[in-house]
């Protein structure tokens, strides 16, 4: 049976929709599907697979049905029809709050056997009408003025038009579908409405958190408490898990809060207490909660409420403090003696210095941290991109959690499909005490490292902390004085020809064996005249130290002739050896090659949300110390073992590749060969024709031909072509044309064969836009979009690839489109520590295979060109160490995707 087969079994035996880590949890207690290497399904597999089958199955907010429910398919057959009617009508924000009226006001009706009509009488009466179905004297404010706020959009349009485009309406009815089913309906309509649109007011948490941080929680009875509810997710999630809670929520936006009581009606909760205010404002009311749960925002708070929430604390908080912070305190103060809360945290948070930590440290003395939990990269797509932790915090631990926090430290995915609820379940229960991603830490321990980062202890970085107490290592702000450069020199003290040479993070070496700075890899230079900058001078041997993608590269400075001082880029730090030091400063350039300390940095900073390295996390990284004999012996290894890795490495790829390279370079030579000797005589040929157009022009000739008019060579005979007859100047101008078409080619033939590759490191997105300027006044649009690292490119050879891609687009592509559009699209891929470029464009296909493409002096059918554009662009990439991948068989439009090393190696 396969995975899919199991999942229409679990589907049709519930009747119901399930999530996926409920659909995963039936097929294991059933043994449906069985993995080759046995292990359990997760329930990112069966996403995975419920995407694939996109025919079988239908996603409901992370609900899954089959699409062979009618009732399903009529309602999402409704739903789009409404939405693409109304969609020309409404805003974004406007469409939002009108549609989820309309699903609201529709199941309203139904459930009173009411007939919602689709007429102006029915439009205004509406508040009548629906006060006589559901208004009494407990409704609240909010949604007693839902009626008004809908009629005030609906009557900015023509209410005609307005009639005429929900009429999709009347042929859907909602008295199939249970109050469980129709919440999971409004909330998919809240999710579509939302998914993927800028200026959307709707601020979303995805499916699969809201059920994980839930079931964390576990409520079961009492008081449940969002103070950030947006439009209600984590109470209608409460609600469907216990029936015995009473459910209150705060929202700042007024119309989102509308939304939010309008879903926990649709989810069949009547009496949940949702309320327009600043949850804030709550701070000095006697309620208590006995569980609070939010996925909190970075907001700053309002003087007043700043001092509030320090004058409970004694913390002495900064003015204006932006931080998750005060919501937990202001958590912390609104939760019962016997309260448990569960709250979202930006990864900043969990080691930032300043208010930050005073209150990280005020949670940790009271011993109310039970967990933190760090998700994948990607866990709230599509709503932000942020790298997310969720806290847990309880007033009454166990005896077994008392003293602990126990950290649960998730892997990366480079394509992230949605996390195993099931599986971090597990990995939080009290079953699992250590494993591969569970760590369990006494309170003190996590207070004298300062952190909550999961990363900080794992096992790894604890059998390094060991050597700590033993002596046999020290922090690096022990051993050194860290400065970074400045960021205060201006762009008119800069040059490139003489003054202090100026290092940034592209003039560190690259290869390590090359550890000293060189001059030659100076590009820029400070005027040397000026006295301000003499405080940033360094003219000491360091060690300098910069981030590059999700490494530390380090180069030593060693004052020389000709380089004997230099100012540092911010970017850059240099680490000064302490006088008394146990090291040499060559033991550390070699240390930060070693596996002890990369296994940090890949702890530390995989997950950085800092583009750049700051002086604080490099104080934080552990270095072993030894006499300088054993370092002298570790920095004889470390070489021996980098000349010995290089040459495997250039071993193996001759291996792989040594036979294509010989049959390559044959060809390229015969190619060189051939261009060099025809460029000579194509020039000749030129400068000839050239003449001979203005002997022609001078004697007046160009209307002269070969033969008269009345030669019966040009008489016409059945069977044969008719006979030419140019005239002597069209026959020069063909030949001129000719002429300069051979020279591009051999000219491009040149260009792609023979070229030498200068790197820099730039930003590709600011690149990218850069380039996108030259074309704002074009019939065609280009548009970019997606992430902007930091990678290493020969930029002169990647701005004659884009170029290639735009003008092949303008010049052959586009002939006979409509609203003609380039797209490129940029994305990291951390795990292969690539960047992945898409490219796309909605002008004519390829006529030929990707292999075709990539071969010299082959093109489509209709292309006008030479033939060298795609083999150039290919030799591009592949020099770059790179891989072009070309979408063959598209019945329109182009779709290429260039995968290329952040970071390249040394030429090899």
């Amino acid at each position: 049976m396969t995975l899919h087969d199991a999942i229409e079994i679990v589907l049709e035996s519930n009747k119901r929709p399930l999530t996926f880590d409920e659909i995963a949890a039936e097929i294991n207690a059933k043994d449906l599907y069985q993995r080759n290497d046995l292990k359990k399904i997760g329930g990112a597999q069966v996403r995975t697979r419920v995407q694939q089958y996109d025919k079988l199955f239908i996603n409901i907010n992370g609900y899954v049905v089959s699409n062979h429910n009618k009732k399903w398919r009529n309602l999402l057959s409704t739903y789009w029809d409404l939405s693409n009617n109304l969609r020309e009508l409404y805003k974004v924000s406007e469409l939002e709050f009108i549609i989820s009226c309309i699903f609201y006001f529709k199941r309203l009706y139904d459930l009173n056997d009411r007939q919602f009509i689709s007429n102006v009488d029915f439009i205004n009466n509406l508040s009548d009408n629906l006060d006589s179905i559901y208004i009494n004297d407990n409704t609240s404010t909010l949604l007693r003025s839902i009626p008004h706020e809908f009629y005030s959009l609906v009557h900015r349009e023509s209410i005609t038009k307005f009639l005429d485009s929900i009429m999709p309406l009347q042929h859907f009815s909602s008295h199939n579908f249970s109050d469980e089913e129709y919440g999971h309906v409004f909330e998919y309509i809240l999710e579509m409405n939302n998914h993927g649109k800028s200026k959307s007011q709707l601020i979303r948490t995805p499916r699969q958190i809201i059920e994980l941080m839930s079931k964390i929680l576990n409520p079961t009875s009492g008081k449940l408490y969002d103070p950030v509810c947006g439009t209600g997710g984590f109470l209608t999630q409460a609600f469907r898990m216990s029936k015995d809670l009473e459910i209150f929520g705060s929202e700042i936006s007024y119309q989102v809060a509308q939304i939010a009581s309008m879903n926990q009606i649709m989810n069949g909760d009547k009496f949940a207490n949702i309320v327009y205010e600043n949850c804030f404002e709550q701070i000095h009311e006697n309620i208590k909660y006995d569980y609070i749960i939010g996925d909190l925002p970075l907001v700053p708070l309002s003087d007043h409420n700043n001092v509030v929430i320090s004058n409970l604390t004694d913390l002495n908080l900064p003015r204006n403090f932006k931080s998750f912070g005060s919501f937990l305190i202001f958590s912390y103060f609104k939760l019962s003696p016997v309260g448990k809360a569960v709250f979202t945290v930006s990864q900043s948070f969990l080691f930032k210095k300043g208010g930050d930590e005073k209150v990280r440290n005020y949670f940790l003395k009271k011993d109310l941290i039970e967990a933190v939990i760090s998700l994948p990269d990607g866990s709230l797509k599509p709503y932000t991109t942020g790298q997310v932790s969720i806290l847990v915090i309880n007033k009454i631990k166990n005896n077994i959690q008392k003293g602990k926090v126990k950290f649960i430290n998730l892997p990366d995915e480079s394509d992230f499909r949605g996390i195993d609820v099931n599986e971090i379940l597990e990995f939080y229960s009290e079953n699992i005490t250590n494993s591969a991603y569970v760590e369990i830490v006494d309170v003190q321990e996590v207070l004298d490292l300062n952190t909550l980062s999961p990363a900080s202890y794992s096992r790894e970085l604890i059998e390094v902390r060991k050597l700590l107490q033993t002596g046999t290592a020290m922090y690096i702000e022990d051993l050194t004085k860290i400065i970074s450069g400045t960021t205060s020199i201006s762009k008119e003290d800069l040059n490139n020809n003489y003054g202090i040479p100026y290092i940034k993070i592209e003039n560190l070496e690259r290869d390590i064996l090359d550890m000293f700075l060189s001059k030659k890899n100076v590009k820029e230079f400070v005027i040397s005249d000026f006295q301000k900058y003499d405080r940033n001078i360094i003219s000491r041997e360091c060690l300098l130290i910069a981030k590059i993608g999700d490494r530390l590269k380090p180069t030593i400075f060693r004052p020389q002739n000709g380089l004997d001082k230099i100012i540092l880029n911010p970017n850059v730090l240099a680490l000064y050896l302490d006088p008394h030091s146990k090291i040499s400063l060559e033991f550390l350039y070699y240390q930060f090659y070693s596996d002890f300390l990369l296994n940090q940095i890949d702890q530390k900073f995989n997950r950085s949300v800092m583009q750049f390295i700051t002086i604080s996390a490099i104080k934080e990284l552990i270095v072993p110390t030894m006499d300088f004999i054993d370092q002298a012996t570790f920095i004889e290894f470390q070489k021996a073992t980098s000349i010995s890795e290089e040459r495997k490495r250039i071993a193996e790829r001759f291996d792989r590749l040594g036979y294509i390279e010989d049959v390559q370079e044959i060809e390229l030579n015969i190619v060189r060969t051939i261009t060099h000797q025809l460029k000579h005589q194509l020039t000749g040929l030129s400068t000839s024709m050239i003449k001979i157009s203005e002997v022609v022009n001078k004697n007046k000739l160009s209307d002269y031909s070969e033969y008269d008019v009345s030669d019966k060579i040009l008489q016409p005979t059945v069977g044969f072509e008719e006979p030419e007859n140019k005239k002597l100047g069209e026959v020069v101008d063909q030949g001129l044309k000719k002429a300069e078409a051979l020279n591009i080619i051999l000219r491009d033939v040149d260009k792609a064969i023979t070229f030498n590759l200068d790197y820099s490191q730039v930003y590709m997105g600011e690149f990218l836009d850069d380039i996108i300027k030259n074309y704002t006044n074009k019939n065609f649009s280009i548009e970019r979009f997606g992430d902007d690292p930091l990678i290493e490119i020969s930029t002169t050879h990647f701005e004659d690839l884009m170029t290639t891609l735009i003008k092949n687009a303008e010049d052959h592509g586009f002939k006979s489109t409509k609203s003609p559009k380039i797209s490129f699209s940029t994305k990291v891929d951390s795990k292969r520590a690539l960047l992945v470029l898409d490219y796309k464009n909605n002008g004519s296909p390829l006529t030929i295979t990707a292999k075709e493409f990539k071969s010299i002096l082959t093109k489509s059918i209709n292309s006008t060109g030479s033939g060298i554009g795609g083999y150039y662009i290919n030799k591009i990439v592949e020099a770059h160490k790179g891989q072009l991948i070309i979408n063959e068989n598209l019945k329109s439009g182009i779709h290429f995707i260039i995968e290329l090393p952040l970071k390249q190696l040394e030429n090899e």
